[in-house]
């Protein structure tokens, strides 16, 4: 029958991680008068296998409606295996023995079946679908040691709402509600401490729940083809229901453990703004755009509730030419926010920024020379932090082309030619005031050889095959 669908699809996925490591630490602990109390040291070996296998299928059966509408019963079955062996060696005197308490076997099977009905009707200018599932999901947990093996069956009502409506030849707009389910991963069930940082332990939980969560998301589109005016809007709004969080246990020596357990609700919001629109008289382009995330939720330090909120809002602007032969130039900048607020330790909150202005120039001067320059100024300003850090970064290079079609474009390139050698990452998460400092390559130089194959007289006259040396 015109318009009726059967199709089925088999899924297959494997993977393995396989780690070894060596551990070794040594923390110095001082009482209030600065005197040694005593010392603690590690000296471990350690062997991590992860493996993981997916096994699944679908069917899927579409019976038209009339001309217009659809309606979709699918059959959804998946099963997921995965296998976490840790093996953790304590190392003393040149003798090596077994760690019973941190080495641990671990295997968990999650498996579900899904049933939906799916409605569709599709008229100009819209097109509406409704959609509601029941979904069976089974978690199963074995331990080669501690606790006891978990079996536990959940049923999930899951549903969906969409509206695409077409305003206009060049403006279109999209509404969507959805509901899902994630299930725990396996570091995260296992009741093993992980001591990779002596500092940060982390050890999973098997009590944990699936999240449930609740996603409403709306977007906007307009091009303008004629005025070349371009805007786009995305915004988004998540509930999780039973949100697995990090909870926080702080000792005497100031000693952190970290569980993850159900913490009730949790919610995020997301921004996307971006508008250009050219300047004809000035033969510019302009590109206005701006980010934001919103995240709020619940967590435990010392059996204590904490409500943690962050906020990372991004602001970019840039101005580009139009006319393009000759010289090809961007200019822009990029100002970040971050602000962290915590409702048990106020001397933990921040607000902290990020500047960065860039510039990208490519001059053609002459038929086969081409000049590229790119230039940043990143500027990391905060009172919370000891300093203000200003890392100017400078890349030039010179090409030119050879051979009848400009088949072979040899290129040399300076990168870093200030010589900066710091990268740096500042961040406020966990109740912790993070700043990172990595030393990078300085200044270098790249020559590098490109030759491209162009098939002549071919079908596809825009064939390519690109050879690179560096």
């Amino acid at each position: 029958k015109k318009g009726r669908v059967l199709m089925s699809n088999l899924i297959f996925g494997y993977s393995k991680e396989d780690k070894n490591n060596r551990n070794i630490s040594t923390t110095h602990l001082y009482n209030d008068g600065g005197s040694l109390q005593w010392i603690d040291s590690l000296n471990q070996e350690q062997f991590k296998l992860n493996n993981q296998q997916i096994y699944g299928g679908e069917f899927c059966f579409i019976e038209p409606l009339g001309k217009k509408n659809f309606l979709e019963i699918k059959l959804v079955g998946m099963l997921n295996l995965e296998t976490k062996d840790q093996q953790v060696y304590d190392i003393d005197n040149g003798m090596t023995s077994v760690n019973t308490t941190l080495t641990n076997l671990f295997q968990k099977e999650y498996n579900y079946q899904t049933i939906t009905t799916r409605f569709q009707r599709t008229q100009k200018p819209y097109t509406l679908t409704l959609e509601a599932s029941l979904q069976r999901s089974f978690l199963k947990g074995i331990f080669s040691n501690g606790p006891t093996n978990l079996a536990r069956t959940y049923y999930y009502p899951l549903g969906a709402a969409a509206l695409k409506y077409k305003i206009s030849s060049s403006s279109r707009f999209n509404l969507r509600y959805q509901t899902s389910i994630k299930e725990p991963q396996i570091q995260q069930l296992q009741p093993i401490v992980n001591n990779n940082s002596p500092l940060e332990l982390y050890m999973g939980n098997p009590n944990l729940n699936p999240e449930y969560h609740h996603d409403l998301s709306l977007q906007y589109n307009l091009f303008d083809q004629f005025s070349f005016t371009s805007f786009f809007a995305n915004a988004s709004f998540k509930v999780f229901q039973n949100q697995i969080v990090d909870n926080q246990t702080i000792d005497d020596n100031l000693r952190i453990s970290y569980q993850p357990e159900n913490a009730g609700l949790g919610y995020q919001g997301n921004l996307y703004l971006n508008f250009s629109r050219p300047i004809k008289v000035l033969s510019i382009k302009f590109n206005l755009g701006l980010n934001g995330i919103i995240n709020e939720r619940n967590t435990q330090i010392n059996g204590v509730e904490n409500k943690e909120l962050t906020q990372q809002y991004t602001f970019r602007a840039s101005i580009e030419n139009r006319k393009k032969k000759i010289v090809d130039a961007v200019f822009g900048t990029r100002i970040d926010f971050n602000q962290s607020t915590f409702s048990i330790n106020n001397s933990l909150n921040t607000n902290y920024f990020s500047y960065v202005a860039y510039t990208d120039i490519k001059v053609i001067i002459a038929k086969k020379w081409n000049l590229n320059s790119s230039f940043d100024y990143k500027i990391y300003a905060d009172p919370t932090f000891s300093e203000n850090i200003y890392i100017p970064m400078w890349s030039a290079g010179i090409s030119r082309t050879f051979l009848k079609a400009n088949q072979l474009k040899i290129e040399l390139r300076v990168f870093n030619i200030l010589d900066q050698q710091l990268s740096v990452r500042r961040m406020n998460q966990n109740n912790m005031i993070l700043e990172s400092r990595v030393n990078t390559l300085g200044r270098y130089f790249m020559l590098s050889a490109r030759y491209k194959l162009t098939q002549v007289g071919a079908k596809n006259p825009n064939a390519e095959f690109n050879i690179q040396m560096d």
